[in-house]
């Protein structure tokens, strides 16, 4: 199910008083927006651009990038969303599974200066630690990147998850 369609559901539980599973706002997000960038947080895959077999940033090619903006208007920032180690496999119902998740991710050394160099790392997620909320946090260049997991479903095998059900929060902020 896509961000918007839980995000639908959550706001009909919130309206009609329902009890039960906690919408999506009950991940913890960013206290602050940092007004430094156009955009601080986005909802993935929603929010990313489709690479469509193109480079975005230092990054290609099938899956969608996230590209975090300077207030000045010149990019400072990139986040893949998503790649995979391990084997991988289709199975009987159409889905893919995978064995974790990689966030690619690159930061400006200096936001200030768009010539600066481009510092690549990764968000790796094991899958047998995926589960609503989970978060992890890596540092590239003068940026701070942290994804909240807000949707994903299991395998059968505990440590796989449906690829097409991942949906996660990447917040973004500018350290010294």
């Amino acid at each position: 199910m896509r961000f918007a369609e839980w995000f639908l559901v959550g706001l009909a539980a919130l309206s009609f008083g329902c009890e039960g599973e906690p919408g999506l706002d009950a991940c913890p997000g960013p206290e602050k927006l940092d007004t430094s960038l156009v955009q601080s947080t986005f909802l993935l895959p929603d929010e990313g651009t489709p690479n469509n077999n193109e480079a975005i940033g230092p990054f290609c090619c099938t899956g969608v990038t996230a590209t975090i903006e300077a207030i000045e208007g010149h990019p400072v920032g990139y986040a893949y969303f998503f790649g995979w180690t391990g084997q991988a496999y289709n199975g009987g119902d159409g889905d893919s599974y995978a064995p974790g998740v990689e966030i690619l991710i690159a930061g400006l050394e200096d936001v200030h200066d768009p010539q600066s160099a481009l510092v690549e790392s990764v968000i790796a997620i094991d899958g047998s630690e995926m589960d609503r909320c989970t978060e992890r946090s890596v540092k590239a260049g003068q940026l701070r990147f942290t994804v909240t997991l807000l949707n994903v479903t299991k395998n059968h095998k505990p440590d796989y998850f449906d690829m097409g059900s991942l949906e996660a929060r990447l917040d973004v902020s500018v350290e010294p």
